[in-house]
């Protein structure tokens, strides 16, 4: 009994050896440009901070959106826990809530973070250290469910940085 045992597995091992060794053709790259960022495009829009926005992309790899899904803010889908609004109902069902920023204030908010962020360090360290995408929102902030308006259900705002 040993014997055929030992034999099996001999064979099954030598099976699975020569099922690995199947030559395989080279690799080869992509075809075109790969959509590595997910579904978001540059430019968003038809404003004239659109070509400021193309341009920081081509110099950080970084891509700084006003257009974006709500999901898209979370680090992990798992967590998303988005709150809603049903205005017959006047109830909020709690969770995070986002507020996009208003098209007429996305060169500002570029404006301010190239003041007060990309100004003062060196294009190499903000190359490296930028994250693949920034947000540009009015504001983000978590609300409890009950009636009325997420806003007025005990706001948490949070500091997004991260």
């Amino acid at each position: 009994m040993k014997k055929l045992f030992h034999i099996s597995t001999i064979l099954m091992i030598t099976g699975l050896v020569a099922a690995g060794c199947k030559k395989e053709k080279a690799l080869e790259p992509t075809p075109g440009k790969e959509n590595v960022f997910g579904p978001h495009t540059l430019p968003q829009g038809n404003h004239p901070y659109d070509a400021e926005i193309k341009n920081l992309y081509n110099k950080y790899n970084t891509l700084f959106l006003y257009k974006y899904q709500p999901a898209d803010l979370y680090f992990a889908f798992d967590y998303w826990k988005g709150g809603e609004y049903n205005a017959t109902t006047d109830q909020t069902r709690g969770g995070l809530f986002d507020v996009p920023s208003d098209e007429a204030w996305v060169g500002k908010q570029i404006d301010l973070l190239k003041a007060i962020c990309l100004h003062y360090y060196p294009d190499s360290l903000l190359r490296k250290g930028l994250p693949p995408k920034v947000f540009l929102v009015d504001s983000f902030y978590s609300a409890w469910s009950g009636y009325g308006k997420p806003i007025d259900n005990w706001p948490e705002f949070f500091n997004v940085y991260s």
